[in-house]
């Protein structure tokens, strides 16, 4: 696997930066791209799968941060071995804007998903806002309100523990104002 764009230490001077790679042989059902705050991916906050191309736009990006990111492709025997890890900075400079700021509502992908015992929910909040966080059930069941507040303007994050749930598919829905979004997250005991 042969990463191509931003170049690796790359400086990107917005909050938003697609990133893209070489595909590989023999054919690929889908590629795993990973975005991490570190080197070792411990810190990981995104993991797209991407089944079609062979790039993915991260966005809301926070200033004056580094971030690393690398791929792995997966066909019918399994994953191959991870793309070398590339990094990339924000560095934004604007009169009049606030960078560390979100400019959009934003709910990232669950990490780890799947998970046991525990997952962290992260999003962002353009302005203050009233947010509601819950989890339901594949019947539409309400299993868990993480948040019900006030909250203000910036990148969020919760954890989710959920030991007295059985394993299972289930979905997390954010509200913030008139901004709804859901995703899907897998509880593995």
């Amino acid at each position: 696997m042969t990463l191509v764009t931003p170049p690796h230490g790359a400086v990107i001077t917005a909050d938003s930066v697609t990133v893209v790679w070489n595909p590989t042989e023999p054919a690929v059902d889908y590629y795993h791209v990973e975005l991490a705050y570190d080197s070792l991916f411990v810190n990981s906050i995104v993991i797209v799968e991407t089944f079609s191309s062979t790039a993915v736009e991260f966005n809301l990006l926070q200033n004056n941060e580094t971030y690393w990111w690398r791929v792995a492709a997966h066909n019918a025997f399994g994953f191959g071995p991870w793309s070398d890890p590339w990094n990339f900075s924000v560095l934004i400079t604007g009169i009049g804007l606030d960078p560390t700021l979100p400019r959009e509502h934003f709910l990232y992908q669950n990490y780890p998903n799947p998970f046991n015992p525990s997952t962290t929910i992260r999003y962002g909040l353009p302005q203050q806002t009233h947010v509601t966080l819950e989890v339901f059930n594949m019947l539409g069941q309400q299993v868990a309100l993480l948040m019900d507040e006030p909250q203000d303007a910036g990148y969020h994050e919760v954890i989710f523990e959920r030991a007295a749930l059985a394993s299972g598919l289930y979905f997390y829905r954010l509200r913030a104002g008139d901004f709804v979004g859901t995703k899907k997250l897998i509880l593995m005991k």
